[in-house]
C-alpha cells in the first residue's frame, strides 16, 4: 500500500546502482570513448531520469563501494534482510550493518540482480508471484526471472 503522504515512492540508491550502471555503460561500444567522469555523470542522469534519486557517498573501505544502502524516500528507512530465504523489510538505517548493504549486479540489457552483502543472496519475488503485495525474499543467486529487476 502506498502512503498518501508520499504520492510517488522513490528509492534512494547510492553508489551500488551507480556502479552497476556505470559498469554497463563503460562496456558498451558507444561509451568506450567517454571519460570515466562523463560516464558516471551520464549514468546519474539516466538514473535520475528513470525516477530514482542518487546520492554519491564515499567509503574508507574500497570494497564497500560496490554496496549501498537502499532507503525509501518517504520513510527514510533502509531495506534489510536477515537469515537465509528471509523476507526483506525496512528498518532504521545503520551504515555498519552488512544486512542493509546491497549491490546491483548487471544481468543483461537494463536488467540487474540485487545482492545482499551479508548473505550473498539476491532479492526475489516469492514464487514469481505477479500480484500487488507479493512478498520479496532473498534466495541463492540462481538467475531466475524472479531475481531480475529493472530501474523504472
Amino acid at each position: 500500500m502506498v502512503n498518501d503522504a508520499c504520492p510517488k515512492t522513490v528509492v534512494r540508491l547510492a553508489v551500488g546502482l551507480l556502479a552497476a550502471v556505470t559498469a554497463v555503460l563503460m562496456f558498451s561500444p558507444a561509451s568506450q570513448a567517454a571519460s570515466p567522469a562523463d560516464t558516471v555523470d551520464a549514468a546519474i542522469a539516466e538514473i535520475v531520469a528513470s525516477g530514482l534519486q542518487v546520492t554519491r557517498r564515499t567509503s574508507q573501505d574500497p570494497g564497500a563501494l560496490a554496496y549501498s544502502q537502499v532507503s525509501n524516500a518517504c520513510t527514510a528507512r533502509c531495506l534489510a534482510v536477515q537469515g537465509t530465504n528471509a523476507p526483506a523489510f525496512q528498518i532504521n538505517c545503520t551504515p555498519a550493518y552488512a544486512d542493509q548493504k546491497w549491490e546491483a549486479q548487471a544481468g543483461g540489457a537494463d536488467v540487474f540482480r540485487i545482492r545482499n552483502r551479508h548473505s550473498g543472496q539476491c532479492l526475489a519475488v516469492q514464487g514469481a508471484n505477479n500480484v500487488d503485495g507479493a512478498p520479496v525474499y532473498q534466495y541463492d543467486a540462481v538467475g531466475y526471472a524472479d531475481q531480475r529487476w529493472f530501474g523504472i
